[in-house]
């Protein structure tokens, strides 16, 4: 056999023994998912979430937008929004003025140019008891009022108008 030949077969076993240790550590970790599965399940009951599941539904910590809920034991107390959620729930712990009495909270991602379409439905919908009210009504503060979103849903209005200005807050 000539050196070239046997250099050839040398190296093809050293790649079909990387290719087996490869798909042996493929084959340990699947059953180490499975044995994961069964023990979330008789533990639980529960299923147990992919790690590709918990990647693809995974939210950026500093941007990230959209509507939350506050909630207090079973009942959600406010609704606002923010573009970055994490950072504003943070604020309504915290003792400026702005603390929420809650313990837990939830939240629905969407773009920042649906926020206040969204806060107002949330708001209108649920009617949270630390949201505002307007003076001498019933009706509580959101960008949008109740009667514009039903005029945009039943095509009266082919736009939802700007919202109203939003005065910042004076700090004293």
């Amino acid at each position: 056999m000539s050196f070239e030949k046997l250099f050839s077969l040398e190296s093809e076993i050293y790649d079909l023994e990387r290719e087996i240790q490869k798909l042996e550590r493929e084959r340990k970790k699947l059953f180490r998912e499975i044995d994961a599965a069964k023990a979330m399940k008789k533990m639980t009951g529960g299923l147990l979430v992919s790690k590709e599941s918990i990647l693809a539904a995974a939210n950026d910590v500093e941007k990230t937008s959209g509507v939350y809920f506050l909630i207090n034991d079973e009942e959600i107390v406010y609704v606002g929004q923010s573009v970055n959620i994490h950072s504003r729930i943070h604020d309504h712990t915290s003792s400026n003025g702005m603390r929420k009495k809650f313990n837990k909270f939830a939240f629905v991602c969407c773009n920042e140019d649906e926020l206040d379409a969204v806060e107002s439905v949330y708001i209108h919908m649920l009617q949270p008891k630390d949201n505002a009210t307007k003076p001498n009504n019933e009706e509580k503060v959101a960008p949008f009022s109740f009667k514009q979103i039903m005029e945009f849903v039943k095509n009266e209005a082919k736009t939802l108008p700007a919202p109203r200005d939003r005065r910042p807050v004076q700090m004293v």
